[in-house]
């Protein structure tokens, strides 16, 4: 909420779901979107093609550009990938308010390990890992619906994505 997203001169700013729309010229275009207490975020090269929709998603990430004012983990939280739905690839994102092991695992409809993305120590902090959209043995998965759960000490949750080839 209360986000700034501006492209060259055009800007606006997002609504407490985070929407907002910003009507621009055919042509291609920096993204920008920027908000106090998050780190600024830029998607490069978005193209926008005349009687088109273009969604650009930001997921922001607390924190600022040198490090310094950083909002402190309150709680440990599995955050939604983006984008979602995917091709080829997403971000699975989340905080980690006391150092420890995490375990991050893509399971399938059946509920059937797919991928083991991370399975080791990390400190309190904002972690980001890429899912490819590949099993265990590098082989690309079939589009559908499959499953992410983070585990740690004291916190597990789990959240559902989609693959679309």
């Amino acid at each position: 909420n209360g986000a700034t997203v501006s492209a060259g001169t055009y800007s606006a700013t997002s609504n407490s779901a985070g929407a907002y729309s910003i009507f621009l010229p055919v042509g291609t275009w920096n993204v920008t979107a920027s908000a106090a207490g998050y780190v600024t975020h830029v998607i490069n090269n978005v193209v926008v093609n005349a009687n088109q929709t273009t969604t650009v998603n930001f997921q922001m990430v607390a924190g600022s550009e040198n490090g310094e004012d950083v909002i402190p983990i309150t709680a440990t939280e599995l955050m939604g990938n983006y984008p979602n739905p995917f091709n080829p690839e997403t971000t699975l994102s989340f905080a980690l308010k006391d150092a420890g092991r995490v375990r991050l695992t893509v399971y399938n409809l059946k509920g059937q390990v797919v991928k083991e993305i991370l399975n080791s120590d990390l400190p309190t902090g904002y972690h980001k890992y890429i899912w490819n959209g590949r099993d265990q043995y590098n082989r690309p998965c079939a589009s559908g619906i499959y499953y992410y759960k983070m585990e740690s000490a004291d916190y597990q949750h789990v959240r559902k994505m989609i693959l679309m080839q």
